[in-house]
């Protein structure tokens, strides 16, 4: 069964909420555009999440302070779409190109650096529903993930049908622009968002 839930924020600080609310707390920073934009579309199937971000340049880091002892322990298997990205995790850095599947794990500290506007599919699985094969994934965080062949073939095509069917399904969407905070009843809709702003 499918959840979604919504919320409509504004400016970087709301898109740190937005992303932090749905794969673990995160720090965003962005090289100062005069007008940082993102769409966030995701959706909750079961114990996993879905997320869909088109977002500007910007660098999302989760460090050694955001991860405490009540997360979520997630593996991050992404479907990068659009816009170079470097991933850094495990003392790794590899520049990811569009169309390249990696994972991240939630675990550790990574940063994800878009220096041009980037597009991309998540999907977060909770580390303790992978088994064993968590561990071997941890082991090669940052690095491509073959979409040529077995599971990572299997995984960019579902991403890639997700990417198409995620806006059409009634799956909440965010978007986040630097603009003058927006009225009360958005903060309703997602009070976590709203406590991360506080």
């Amino acid at each position: 069964m499918a959840d979604t839930k919504g919320f409509r924020l504004s400016g970087t600080e709301s898109f740190e909420a937005a992303v932090s609310s749905l794969f673990g707390s995160l720090r965003v920073t962005d090289p100062g555009p005069p007008a940082f934009q993102a769409v966030v579309d995701h959706v909750a199937i079961g114990s996993a999440i879905v997320a869909r971000i088109q977002a500007a340049a910007a660098t999302v880091t989760r460090d050694i302070q955001c991860i405490t002892s009540t997360d979520v322990e997630w593996m991050h298997l992404t479907l990068h779409r659009r816009g170079p990205v470097a991933v850094t995790q495990d003392n790794r850095t590899t520049a990811r190109k569009p169309g390249e599947l990696f994972a991240c794990d939630n675990t550790r500290p990574y940063r994800i650096i878009g220096a041009e506007p980037s597009d991309m599919t998540v999907l977060c699985v909770p580390r303790a529903s992978l088994g064993k094969r968590a561990d071997c994934m941890g082991r090669r965080t940052a690095l491509p993930i073959s979409a040529q062949d077995g599971i990572g073939r299997l995984l960019g095509c579902a991403l890639s049908g997700m990417d198409e069917d995620l806006p059409r399904r009634g799956v909440a969407r965010t978007y986040l622009r630097r603009a003058p905070a927006l009225a009360t009843r958005p903060w309703q809709a997602h009070p976590t968002a709203c406590r991360a702003l506080s």
